[in-house]
């Protein structure tokens, strides 16, 4: 799979030129698809939220996972999903599809959220 990011013309071509040496297949065919590109979260943003989750869960006692599961059901929110048997759960949203200024609001929310609501102590000198 190949992935263009076209912020200049030389991206452009290089894409243009894969597009125009793919081989039409009409028993397997290829999919091209352009939409406005959406930077997702950095790795150290993510490393920063870990070690605050692994910060909240000294201060409270919960598991990282559980904490996880709890801010972006609480910051991020639910879809619904109906199971075969009928029922219908709702299951979070998944922060792995957040950009990179989304997850920095995330972060931060999360943050003020334990530090008012859950009396968490954050570590003056940041995180890994």
């Amino acid at each position: 799979m190949s992935l263009f990011i076209l912020s200049s013309e030389q991206e452009r071509y290089a894409a243009l030129k894969l597009v125009g040496i793919a081989r039409i297949d009409t028993e397997s065919p290829l999919c091209v698809e352009v939409k406005q590109y959406k930077p997702t979260r950095k790795n150290r943003q993510n490393a920063f939220y870990w070690s605050m989750l692994r910060e909240i869960c000294d201060a409270t006692g919960h598991g990282v996972d559980v904490l996880h599961e709890y801010f972006k059901r609480q910051f991020i929110g639910v879809d619904e999903k109906k199971l075969p048997n009928g029922l219908v759960i709702e299951k979070a949203k998944s922060s792995h599809d957040l950009t990179t200024a989304e997850f920095a609001d995330y972060s931060t929310r999360v943050q003020v959220f334990a530090a008012q609501e859950m009396g968490v102590k954050f570590n003056a000198y940041g995180y890994a």
